[in-house]
């Protein structure tokens, strides 16, 4: 009988049986017997070979005395500043004091405007002013902030409409040319519905040296061909106010509808047929006339069974 090869664990030899010839050999896979263990807190070596434990004994370590117990973790740290906005990783962060804002009236449809001079010496001091309704019947009112998280009321504005809601506000150190650093464009609530081929109604301007106290507040007119607003059954024949409005006091003083942004003024406006919204666009050359440009509507609503198939509305616009 030729020798019998049997792979047995390390250490372990058995006697061979007389007449037979009995070879033992390591597994390829096991190498030297292991060495003391120095790390703290070994207590004893243990092999496991094919899922067979063999145990090679209790070897000596360093000692280091006992081990305390774990103390509890330390809190968080404060998370990072987010990348600044304009950047593909632009992330926006909840403020803790949240509402920021919380008056004893409403507050909605605001306008936020910042300057690092605070607006001096046209107004009161504030690096930040907010303008909103205060009421669902009408009325705008001011706050302001030094940091834009925490806010104070400041007052009601006078000279507008009392049924006045929606407003967008510019502010320019120049006066746009007629000397006064604000204007305004806001809804009238009370007009929905065009009814007029030049007069809009519900689409109101008005100046200011303070960003509250308003005057020579009249309504917008517009270019019959093509108007802003045209009357029933349009797609177009109401409007719930501007959505925002940009000046570029460089550009030259000529209505250019086919390139918006080579206009003065440029708006962006709420048009509805009662039961659907969406916005459209206008340019002007002196923010009281106003002439259609775009398609239809610019951002029209979403297709059926989508979240914007009845509203495409209420925004603003950043230039980069």
């Amino acid at each position: 009988m030729g020798p019998i090869h049997r792979n047995l664990p390390i250490g372990i030899r058995k006697r061979p049986k007389e007449g037979m010839d009995v070879q033992v050999t390591k597994p390829p896979s096991i190498k030297k017997r292991p060495k003391k263990l120095s790390r703290p807190g070994a207590r004893c070596c243990t092999l496991i070979i094919n899922k067979n434990i063999v145990k090679c004994g209790r070897v000596k370590c360093r000692r280091h005395g006992p081990r305390g117990p774990r103390g509890p973790r330390g809190p968080a740290g404060p998370p990072g500043p987010p990348p600044p906005c304009g950047m593909p990783s632009c992330r926006w962060v909840e403020s803790p004091n949240d509402p920021c804002y919380s008056p004893s009236t409403q507050a909605y449809y605001q306008t936020v405007r910042y300057r690092a001079d605070g607006f001096a010496p046209f107004g009161p001091f504030a690096f930040y002013k907010m303008w909103y309704d205060f009421a669902s019947t009408g009325g705008i009112a001011v706050a302001s902030s030094a940091n834009g998280i925490n806010w104070t009321f400041r007052a009601y504005v006078t000279g507008l409409i009392s049924t006045s809601r929606h407003s967008r506000i510019l502010f320019d150190p120049d006066g746009f040319g007629m000397g006064v650093p604000y204007r305004i464009w806001y809804w009238d609530s009370a007009y929905l519905y065009v009814d007029d081929a030049t007069v809009l109604r519900m689409l109101r301007t008005a100046n200011s040296v303070d960003g509250i106290n308003w005057t020579n507040d009249t309504p917008l007119t517009q270019d019959t061909a093509p108007p802003l607003l045209t009357p029933f059954p349009a797609y177009n024949r109401g409007s719930y106010g501007p959505a925002d409005v940009l000046y570029f006091p460089d550009n030259p003083p000529v209505l250019d509808p086919v390139k918006a942004f080579n206009n003065r003024y440029v708006m962006y406006y709420n048009i509805t047929d009662g039961s659907t919204e969406q916005l459209a666009l206008a340019v002007s050359v002196d923010g009281v006339f106003w002439r259609k440009a775009g398609p239809l509507a610019v951002l029209p609503t979403g297709s059926s069974g989508s979240w914007d198939e009845n509203y495409a509305t209420e925004h603003a616009v950043v230039l980069a």
